[in-house]
């Protein structure tokens, strides 16, 4: 599987995407955390690139990607993101989301581990 769903209590969890990314298992990430019954609890969810070599996606994609992220915050809107992008692939795929419109959470880019733990530690 491309991704691997790592829950830290209280209030994250880590996606980690590796090999080659679909835009359906972004969207398919994305919906197990908005099913997790601690989904109400969530702050912060870090979403890691780092081991991805592809990310391939399209308009249609986004809009797929951005329909469960606008309902997760319809349901939860205290939370913050962070993608950990060190690949021209991933960072297109970011860039591509924001530039959309359709995110409403704050989301930072940053491009290791260490920037994502400031950035959740800052907004904790």
């Amino acid at each position: 599987m491309p991704f691997r769903l790592n829950w830290v209590p209280p209030s994250r969890v880590d996606v980690v995407y590796s090999g080659d990314v679909s835009p359906r298992e972004v969207v398919t990430s994305l919906g197990k955390i908005v099913g997790n019954l601690h989904f109400d609890q969530l702050r912060h969810v870090v979403c890691d690139f780092r081991a991805t070599t592809s990310c391939p996606v399209g308009p249609e994609d986004l809009d797929d990607i951005g329909a469960v992220a606008y309902a997760a915050y319809a349901t939860n809107p205290r939370i913050v993101a962070v993608a950990i992008v060190d690949n021209p692939a991933a960072r297109v795929l970011v860039e591509q989301f924001i530039d959309t419109g359709l995110l409403r959470y704050p989301l930072h880019t940053v491009t290791d581990a260490a920037e994502a733990e400031y950035v959740v530690g800052r907004t904790a």
